[in-house]
């Protein structure tokens, strides 16, 4: 009799999150659990990661063979502000995590980012050393050591800025761009940095990598430690807001592009664009992309359809 692959998604209530249950949950393979903690909801799980007596005893209940660990504190600002709770949650769960799914045999897949290196000469590939230049990317990289010394067959998937639907503008740096681009009417400037190339990627998109990759975990495929998926195309902020502008039929006249490095803020690398050489070497199943075309997501045709309400 056919039995789904149990699958626990963390950070479920999340962009990335909600995107990634949503594919397992499309998939008939799969019988995924999503777990959220600080915004929880139907369907979901109410799981604190840094309870281990309850982790623990979730494991043992659900048996995953899949473990997608997306949640963390994402948000570099505020990773400085509070490190220490910032290093519970990205270091010490992402352990904990590892040590179960070894005991389990499960496949963690633990999500990381670009921000592991300093962007100083891209493009970087998953043998690249790190240099992280603030405190977030030292604690996701202290993640994926802690993750792959619990458990050595733990998988590091590094993505850069994420997009996609969203409950708030605020869950994204790409999505609050919106913001201001709306804001033409208040006569209010904003400063819109035109200095760091970012590489927006559509969680859809990520979800649908994962799913992937899970499949190939099931037919016996031994995935690399660390791998690489990222969109293509290089955008600034303000390129991102020409963008929505473009879309929207709005000026942007009141946004003055900056070029010039920032300064006074967490820091930030210039350009971490991500090799997706290794990706592209395990023969994965990328039908699920771009919604199921087959190709990621372009960002402008994604962003008019989600403009336009058909997204």
């Amino acid at each position: 009799m056919f039995k789904p692959t149990r699958v626990l998604v963390t950070g479920a209530s999340g962009l990335l999150g909600r995107a990634v249950l949503s594919a397992f949950q499309a998939d008939a393979a799969f019988e995924p659990v999503g777990l959220s903690y600080t915004r929880t909801g139907p369907g979901l799980r109410q799981l604190d990661l840094q309870d281990e007596k309850a982790v623990k005893a979730l494991f043992e209940e659900v048996k995953p063979q899949v473990v997608v660990h997306a949640a963390a504190e994402r948000r570099p600002d505020v990773v400085e502000k509070n490190p220490e709770a910032a290093e519970k949650l990205n270091v010490k769960v992402p352990a904990l995590l590892g040590e179960l799914s070894a005991q389990h045999n499960a496949q963690l897949i633990y999500i990381s980012t670009d921000y592991v290196f300093d962007g100083t000469s891209p493009p970087y590939d998953v043998d690249d050393k790190p240099n992280p230049l603030q405190f977030y990317g030292k604690t996701k990289l202290a993640g994926e050591k802690a993750a792959h010394e619990a458990d050595p067959k733990a998988v590091a998937l590094r993505v850069p800025v994420l997009y996609g639907k969203a409950s708030d503008p605020a869950e994204s740096a790409v999505n609050i761009l919106l913001n201001p681009v709306r804001d033409h009417a208040s006569g209010k400037r904003y400063k819109m940095e035109h200095y760091a190339s970012r590489f927006p990627t559509n969680v859809q998109d990520v979800a649908a990598v994962l799913v992937a990759l899970s499949k190939k975990v099931l037919s016996g495929t031994t995935l690399p430690p660390t791998i690489h998926y990222t969109a293509q195309q290089p955008m600034t902020k303000y390129e991102m807001a020409q963008t929505f502008a473009k879309i929207l039929g709005t000026p942007i006249d009141h946004l003055d592009a900056d070029t010039q490095e920032p300064v006074g803020q967490t820091s930030r690398p210039k350009d971490c664009r991500l090799s997706r050489r290794v990706i592209e070497s395990i023969d994965l199943d990328f039908s699920g992309l771009g919604g199921g075309k087959g190709k990621e997501w372009d960002f402008a045709e994604w962003w008019t359809q989600e403009l336009n309400g058909r997204a």
